[in-house]
């Protein structure tokens, strides 16, 4: 509908209408805190929006390549990180090769907040410099984590881990699976720390927050 007040022309029903639609695209068995479910869908489905016809259900690693790749445009990070007005940002991959090769495949053409996004396999023998967003996957040890999670502490580098336990092991988000859905914790006191801050938008569709320290 649309109305003229002074000239200005106004859209009220555009938005409850938009909104509507993506509720519908995506169902979502986790009781979902209100107004996230189209979140949930703009993130996942429009990484995967040329192949929804051929592939209805994307994997897990599939999944969290999607994630990994619309994360960076729901994080704030201080200037000091990037170079200058050019300069890509960067997600590094540690362990966790499916989830490398599909976000190898999703990023051509996508760019975050007006730059273009790289990917890199990173060791897991120490941390990387130049990097943006860090994904160690399951692969990686226990031990080993903990060790990278704490050696990038006071970057502003994202964090990201896949296990059990990982926002307590010092990651800044962490992936898990609910019936049998990929979904993402956060701790963005932890970000903070960084020096990054995590979108409200973000949070929003986070299933869970936490609001300490490890």
């Amino acid at each position: 509908m649309r109305s003229r007040r002074g000239g200005a022309v106004e859209r009220a029903s555009a938005p409850l209408h938009s909104r509507h639609l993506a509720q519908r695209s995506l169902a979502v068995r986790t009781p979902p805190r209100p107004g996230s479910i189209w979140i949930v869908a703009s993130l996942v489905l429009a990484a995967f929006a040329p192949h929804a016809l051929a592939q209805i259900a994307p994997t897990a690693d599939q999944v969290k390549a999607a994630y990994l790749q619309k994360f960076t445009g729901y994080v704030d990070w201080p200037p000091k990180a990037l170079a200058d007005a050019a300069s890509p940002f960067v997600i590094g991959i540690v362990g966790a090769d499916t989830v490398l090769a599909e976000l190898a495949r999703l990023v051509p053409g996508r760019p975050a907040q007006g730059r273009a996004v790289e990917v890199r396999r990173l060791p897991a023998a120490a941390p990387a410099s130049d990097v943006h967003v860090v994904f160690i996957g399951r692969e990686v040890g226990a031990e080993a984590t903990v060790a990278l999670l704490a050696a990038y502490r006071g970057r502003p580098v994202l964090t990201v881990t896949d296990r059990p336990g990982g926002l307590e092991s010092g990651a800044v988000l962490n992936f898990v699976e609910l019936d049998h859905r990929v979904r993402f914790e956060a701790a963005p006191a932890l970000a903070e720390l960084d020096g990054l801050r995590l979108s409200s938008r973000l949070l929003a569709v986070a299933q869970r927050v936490s609001g300490g320290l490890p």
